[in-house]
């Protein structure tokens, strides 16, 4: 009998963490969209300079940062496009992102 209370303990303790930390990364999502938002009222940016802008403790890495981007971009806040090849660059071509104008 004890070891099933022990065990109903434990199962309730995991519940509980998994609810706090649902609520936790909820919120960290949050702080990643309106950072990238602020920083791209300022006007048009290319991705380096945008992530180069952006609160590190926030972003951490580019993957971060593009997962934040196509969430922005599915809901319709931010739009992206792709500029010329540069030859200085390797030929590699910039994405430039930009708040989407309300209409």
């Amino acid at each position: 009998m004890t070891e099933i209370w022990l065990i109903n303990i434990a199962l309730g303790a995991a519940i509980l963490w998994l609810w706090w930390f649902a609520r936790a990364w909820h919120r960290l999502s949050y702080a990643r969209r309106a950072n990238f938002l602020a920083v791209l009222g300022h006007g048009e940016m290319d991705s380096v300079r945008l992530y180069d802008r952006l609160d590190r403790r926030l972003f951490r890495s580019f993957v971060q940062f593009y997962v934040v981007g196509a969430q922005l971009e599915a809901a319709g806040l931010v739009e992206t496009r792709q500029a010329d090849p540069t030859p200085e660059r390797g030929g590699r071509a910039k994405m430039y992102w930009k708040v989407k104008a309300k209409t």
